[in-house]
């Protein structure tokens, strides 16, 4: 809450986690609007084969509000998706059994709502199933090692465009 607008400062704090910013004189509809938005935060899915990077992106999300699942494979991914309504996904590329392209439309298709950021550590050999899962309308993909700021970013404009009904899918880092 705030009776100044300080640009940076404002901005800063939305980007270490606050979930809105209110400019006094206080509009109580307003907040308690924000509250129960805030009440529901984005619940987002880890897919990865990798459980030190689940648990890696689970602990610094956790710490920006986000409630997190985790599912080591498409087949569980799938399984928490059916029973949960998950808004955001982030999925690995290159998965056992079902890979990342194979999950993502097993997820779309029982929540055509959920934004998907595919992530690989693989470029070059992953290439044509990145292609393919950005032509099924992914939001984008990132390549590993992470750029943890530019995900966290990105988590808050899909969660934001989504509150609004308005968000617009980027490009890969390749295009």
């Amino acid at each position: 809450m705030t009776a100044y607008s300080l640009k940076e400062l404002v901005k800063e704090a939305l980007e270490g986690g606050a979930f809105d910013i209110i400019y006094k004189s206080l509009d109580i509809k307003k907040i308690v609007g924000i509250i129960e938005k805030a009440k529901k935060d984005s619940l987002v899915l880890i897919v990865d084969d990798d459980h030190q990077t689940c648990e890696t992106l689970k602990d610094i999300l956790e710490k920006k509000n986000y409630k997190i699942a985790i599912a080591y494979n498409g087949e569980e991914a799938t399984r928490i998706v059916e029973k949960n309504e998950i808004d955001i996904a982030i999925i690995d590329v290159k998965l056992p059994v079902l890979n990342g392209l194979e999950t993502y439309l097993k997820i779309k298709n029982i929540n055509p709502e959920i934004t998907a950021i595919m992530i690989t550590g693989y470029r070059q050999t992953t290439n044509e199933l990145v292609k393919e899962v950005m032509e099924k309308s992914a939001y984008t993909c990132l390549y590993k090692p992470l750029d943890m700021d530019k995900l966290i970013t990105m988590l808050n404009g899909i969660t934001k465009g989504k509150e609004k009904g308005n968000f617009k899918k980027p490009k890969t880092e390749d295009e």
